[in-house]
């Protein structure tokens, strides 16, 4: 009878704590909104010919941006993405870190996440092509990467440029080397 009472206060203490981590996980849960949409297919090359920047980094920090509701009422979220940045391909970039701004983070009540926007994660290994700032843009003024998930390549695999379209992913030194050449045919136009 002991051994009775011992199992089923036992399995008691199991349900309530389990209770317990459920209703803690749900409280903090936040809604997640996936926001649709389509782009052009812009190839690497007219990418790399059209932006001044092809940074080589290291992802440093991802900072939620307040988001911004617009005259309709509809929300934008915003995250700027902080990277170290080891070389510029098109060797006009002398700062040691820069700065994009991304659609897509956390607020206080609910995760947006935007189909084409690059994903970044601290510590990541990456090569994007940078957009210049236009300040009438949605990305205000600031870096933002050009053709969006197409502009940006992760590195963290020796050797591989993955992107988030699997067609689009190759090895690093090809990246490097389409980009070269498309920003020297870029250079003789002008």
């Amino acid at each position: 009878m002991k051994k009775q009472n011992s199992i089923i206060l036992s399995l008691i203490a199991v349900t309530i704590v389990g209770m317990g981590i459920f209703s803690a996980v749900n409280m903090d849960s936040k809604e997640t909104i996936h926001v649709g949409g389509s782009i052009p297919d812009y190839p690497l090359e007219f990418l790399a010919e059209k932006t001044p920047y092809a940074i080589k980094g290291k992802v440093i920090d991802l900072i939620p941006v307040d988001e911004k509701t617009d005259e309709h009422g509809i929300v934008d979220v915003f995250t700027d993405v902080v990277i170290d940045v080891k070389k510029d391909i098109s060797e006009q970039y002398a700062e040691n870190t820069i700065t994009v701004r991304i659609r897509g983070g956390e607020t206080d009540t609910a995760i947006y996440e935007y189909e084409h926007a690059p994903e970044f994660a601290v510590n990541e290994n990456i090569l994007i092509l940078v957009a210049d700032k236009e300040p009438e843009s949605m990305f205000g003024d600031n870096y933002y990467v050009a053709g969006l998930d197409q502009g940006k390549f992760n590195l963290d695999i020796k050797g591989e440029a993955k992107n988030k379209n699997s067609d689009r992913s190759m090895s690093e030194k090809s990246l490097e080397d389409k980009i070269k050449k498309a920003k020297q045919k870029s250079e003789k136009i002008k």
